[in-house]
């Protein structure tokens, strides 16, 4: 607004501390409030420390092998020469 009626709200609420702006309806439930508080706090941590995480892993390269070759195994009853005569 421009003729400054805004100003005197303004200026009382920086005078009372900032008013109500670190509340929401979560946090005015007396005890349920601090624990909802507590949980988002931590989420938001274990956000950021999983992008960390993720960021400084070194990556591997998709078409690397991830060890040795292991041929897959031999079906049950079968001979590695083939038939054996009787």
């Amino acid at each position: 607004m421009a003729d400054g009626t805004n100003a005197g709200n303004v200026a009382a609420d920086r005078k009372n501390g900032g008013g109500n702006s670190d509340r929401t309806m979560a946090t005015v439930v007396p005890i349920l409030g601090g624990w909802v508080k507590f949980g988002v706090m931590l989420w938001g941590l274990g956000a950021i420390s999983l992008a960390l995480y993720n960021r400084f892993q070194p990556s591997i390269a998709a078409s690397a092998p991830s060890g040795p070759y292991m041929p897959p195994p031999l079906p049950p009853n079968t001979t590695v020469g083939g038939m054996q005569p009787a």
